[in-house]
């Protein structure tokens, strides 16, 4: 579930692992379904952000849009 590049300290690593847990209960979803596809949707948010505060949210916001298609 952890993909290293993406964590830039243990905070963050614990940060983003809330919200997937948060996402499977709140959506009703295998964790490891919703965690592949945050780390997805959060790999592309990382790529073009100079500013990583509040990309949980919207990685999140992301990951329902998705789910919300399905």
């Amino acid at each position: 579930m952890v993909a290293t590049q993406l964590w830039g300290s243990t905070f963050e690593w614990k940060q983003h692992e809330s919200a997937i847990r948060g996402l499977a209960k709140e959506l009703g979803m295998p964790l490891t379904d919703i965690s592949q596809v945050y780390e997805k949707e959060l790999s592309e948010l990382k790529n073009h952000s100079r500013i990583t505060n509040f990309l949980s949210i919207f990685a999140c916001r992301r990951v329902r849009e998705l789910a919300s298609h399905k």
